[in-house]
């Protein structure tokens, strides 16, 4: 899926406001949909669709701005190839990245169990275990205050962790973007989120303590 409510040039907006919206002195994390692919017609082409040349644009256009707002650290994706593609447009567009890596825990496979349940989940339900999973992986890089993490994947990982995390139940009329993602970051023992304009706080849920 993926729609292009916005003009094509503005579809990454809602990110780069929330990055804005986030605080100055926190590193944050986003994990985002990749960018515009050609259709997926059959199952074959749901591991081989390919960002289209607008879509690369889009992702390098994005980079740039993402590094006008703050530098750029981090960039991990997973292995298709569409994750992959973004990623490196956006490293180029931001110039100066420190580094880009690749984790299966941007994969759907491996949120796949999490999704499943995810219609069936009430508001305080505990969170699964591969939802703690890719946040301990967020928050296992360096804390750079102002620093911006990038993650890459696809719109079932972005729409079970902003289902479980936001509360946010999902149809084709709010599905995940191209390239929009949820931010997060952490504010002494708390997890913030931010998602289209709201902001939960949540504690306990990450175990880990960055570098």
């Amino acid at each position: 899926m993926g729609r292009l409510n916005n003009a094509p040039n503005r579809i990454y907006e809602t990110t780069l406001n929330a990055v804005r919206m986030a605080p100055n002195d926190r590193r944050v994390a986003v994990i985002m949909r990749h960018s515009v692919r050609y259709p997926i017609v059959d199952e074959a082409s749901v591991f081989t669709a390919a960002l289209t040349p607008e879509g690369v644009r889009l992702a390098e256009d994005m980079g740039a701005k993402l590094a006008e707002i703050r530098p750029v650290q981090w960039v991990t994706t997973n292995f298709v190839g569409r994750c992959v593609d973004t990623a490196k447009a956006i490293s180029r567009g931001a110039e100066y990245v420190t580094g880009m890596m690749q984790d299966i825990r941007l994969s759907h496979p491996f949120i796949e169990p999490a999704w499943d349940a995810l219609p069936m989940a009430w508001p305080n339900d505990p969170v699964p275990i591969q939802i703690k999973e890719i946040l301990a992986m967020v928050f296992s890089t360096p804390d750079v205050p102002g620093a911006l993490d990038v993650y890459v994947t696809h719109d079932t990982i972005v729409g079970v962790v902003a289902g479980y995390l936001m509360d946010e139940d999902f149809d084709l009329s709010n599905w995940p973007e191209y390239l929009e993602g949820i931010l997060l970051w952490q504010d002494e023992d708390e997890l913030c989120a931010l998602w289209r304009g709201r902001v939960k706080r949540f504690r306990g849920i990450v175990n880990h303590n960055p570098a």
